[in-house]
This record gives structure tokens, sequence and C-alpha cells, in this order.
């Protein structure tokens, strides 16, 4: 956001801040139209990836403003600490056995397995690189059938 206030106030970088910002949301729009938005398997929203360029190019209109504020300052540090820290985990680890333990262990589709997070991807796999068993999968809703009445 900061890249992009401040591309838009100054006169020469309006035009590309603005068409960096919305090839940034047009290309989220069109992700998001997709059912299988999550990447399938795979290490967190990889189609998103091809809007990263455009994204930073942004940041960058803006990271010298944010540089100065020391506070912003150790945000950003942290932040990207944090990035680099979880893309380690995909590149550490296998993604294979998140995704079988989804689908066949707790008979989980993708689709509704990446919106939990008491058994996040990213959680799983730290747990793996630091030795913590995941949690026991936690006890599904009864299906509820109706079986016609005997007489």
């Amino acid at each position: 956001p900061f890249g992009l206030w401040r591309g838009v106030r100054e006169r020469g970088r309006r035009a590309l801040a603005v068409a960096l910002a919305a090839g940034c949301l047009g290309h989220l729009a069109i992700m998001s139209m997709w059912s299988g938005w999550f990447g399938g398997w795979s290490y967190g929203p990889r189609f998103l990836a091809a809007a990263m360029p455009a994204a930073i190019a942004l940041l960058a209109m803006g990271v010298d403003r944010i540089w100065s504020v020391k506070g912003m300052r150790v945000v950003l540090v942290a932040l990207v600490a944090v990035s680099i820290m979880i893309a380690s985990l995909g590149c550490y680890v296998g993604v294979d056995d998140w995704h079988l333990r989804q689908e066949q262990q707790l008979k989980r589709p993708l689709g509704k397995a990446v919106w939990d997070w008491h058994e996040s991807q990213i959680f799983y796999q730290a747990r793996k690189v630091f030795g913590v068993h995941p949690p026991a999968p936690r006890p599904q809703p009864p299906a509820t059938t109706s079986a016609p009445a005997e007489s």
C-alpha cells in the first residue's frame, strides 16, 4: 500500500503504479474465480507467484519511505524474515504427506483443508521440522441421514 500510495502521488510514477496495482488485483481476481485457486498439490498459493514481480515493484516505490521510519523498518525486516522461514518450510519438507493426510486420513478435500488453521500446511510443515507429531484428527460431526422408519 505504501508504494501504491506514493506512486499515485508522484506525477511521473502514477501510470506505472496504477498499472501494477491493476495487474496484481486483476490476477488475484482471475485466480480466485478458479475452483482450484489454492494450487492443488503444491506448497502455498502457487498461482499468485506470477503477480509477485508487480507486487515487489509496487513495494519498491515506497520502500525508502518505509525504511526511513525505524518502527516500520523493524516491521519490514520481521515480515521478510517470516516470509523466508515459511518459504523455506516448503523447500525443506516434502508437501505430499500433508496432502495425503488431508485426503486419505482426514477424508477432506483440499479446498476445505486449506482453510483449517488447526491443521494448516504451514504449521504441519513446521511441526515436521521440529519433530512434533501432528495433532490427532478432530472428530467430525456425524452425518445426518434420514432412514425410513420401520413399521
